[in-house]
């Protein structure tokens, strides 16, 4: 299962985020109050300059957004106990134990 695991998640997060999503840049979202910026360097390490705590805190999320949608969307399956609809057969163990724990 893991290899699939793999090839699903890095494949899913290599088309879906790398190619849509911006990662560096200023961004003027609404819920802001002033300016962000949120800088990659080459180790793709983000750096992030806002005038206020809760712009930078609002960006910091964004990032980790960005950087860990897979691993979020693997674990929600997870806690609702459908795994299996993106693995197979092979997730049916670790849905039926969620599901029965009741974890949704």
């Amino acid at each position: 299962m893991f290899p699939k695991f793999l090839r699903w998640t890095f494949g899913h997060y290599n088309r879906r985020v790398l190619n849509s999503s911006q990662f560096n840049g200023e961004f003027n979202i609404p819920m802001l109050k002033k300016m962000a910026t949120i800088y990659r360097d080459k180790w793709h390490i983000p750096h992030i300059y806002a005038e206020h705590n809760e712009d930078m805190f609002f960006c910091q999320g964004y990032v980790h957004a960005q950087d860990r949608i897979w691993q979020m969307e693997i674990n929600r399956r997870i806690g609702q106990g459908t795994l299996s609809e993106a693995f197979g057969k092979d997730a049916l163990n670790t849905d039926r134990l969620t599901r029965t724990i009741g974890f949704n």
